[in-house]
C-alpha cells in the first residue's frame, strides 16, 4: 500500500539539512529508493507502464517520484543545508535526468551508473560509460532512445533530456520531465542528440 507519509519520512531523513547521522542519511536513502524500485513489480506499476506504452500521456514516473506531496520542500544544494532527492541512478528527482534514468530502468532493469557529471549536458558520457553508445540521427519506431538537447549558451546551462515516444506526422513524439511536471510534446528529430537503449 502507498504511504508518502512514509517516503517523504525516509526521503527528509535522507538529506543534511534535516538529518546530521551520515548512516542514518544512508539508510534512508536506500529505503526510499527501494520503494521506487519496487513499485515497477507491482500491479499498479506494471499497469501504469503498460498504458504509458499504448497513449504517452500517461505518466510513467515511479511512485513516490510522480507524487506532487513527495520531497515538495524548497531545493537547496549549499552544503549545510543540502535537500536534493535522488533517484536510484543518483540523479535529482523530477527533472529530465532522473525521469529518462527512470525509463531506461523500466526497459533495461539496470540502474545507471552515474559520476558527479550528472547534467544533461553531460549524458553522451553517462549513456556511453553504461554501455549505451550507439548515436544516431534520428530515432526509429520499435526502438528505445533518450534525445539529449545540450544548452551551449546558458553560463550553466544543465541542458535537456526526452524520451523517444514515437513518430507523428512526420516529427517525434516524446515525453520529459520539465520544470518538474511530466510533458508530452512533438518536435524534429534534428533537434536532438539520439542515443539509443534497446
Amino acid at each position: 500500500m502507498k504511504n508518502i507519509k512514509k517516503a517523504n519520512y525516509y526521503a527528509v531523513n535522507s538529506v543534511p539539512a534535516w538529518q546530521k547521522n551520515a548512516l542514518v542519511r544512508r539508510i534512508c536513502r536506500h529505503l526510499y529508493r527501494r520503494m521506487i524500485t519496487e513499485w515497477y513489480y507491482t500491479s499498479d506499476g506494471i499497469a501504469t507502464l503498460r498504458a504509458h506504452g499504448k497513449d504517452p500521456r500517461v505518466n510513467p514516473y515511479p511512485w513516490p517520484l510522480c507524487e506532487p506531496n513527495f520531497a515538495s520542500w524548497e531545493e537547496d544544494i549549499d552544503a549545510e543545508n543540502y535537500s536534493l532527492i535522488s533517484d536510484p541512478a543518483n540523479m535529482v528527482i523530477k527533472y529530465s535526468t532522473s525521469y529518462c534514468a527512470c525509463m531506461i530502468y523500466s526497459e533495461t532493469h539496470y540502474w545507471l551508473k552515474t559520476s558527479s557529471e550528472r547534467d544533461a549536458n553531460n549524458w553522451i558520457t553517462v549513456l556511453d560509460q553504461n554501455g549505451f553508445n550507439e548515436l544516431c540521427a534520428a530515432p526509429e519506431d520499435n526502438h528505445k532512445y533518450v534525445g539529449i538537447l545540450k544548452d551551449e549558451n546558458a553560463e550553466d546551462g544543465h541542458g535537456l533530456l526526452v524520451w523517444f515516444e514515437r513518430y507523428k506526422d512526420g516529427i517525434i513524439e516524446y515525453s520529459t520531465y520539465y520544470n518538474h511536471v511530466y510533458v508530452v510534446s512533438m518536435s524534429p528529430p534534428s533537434r536532438f542528440i539520439w542515443v539509443k537503449i534497446v
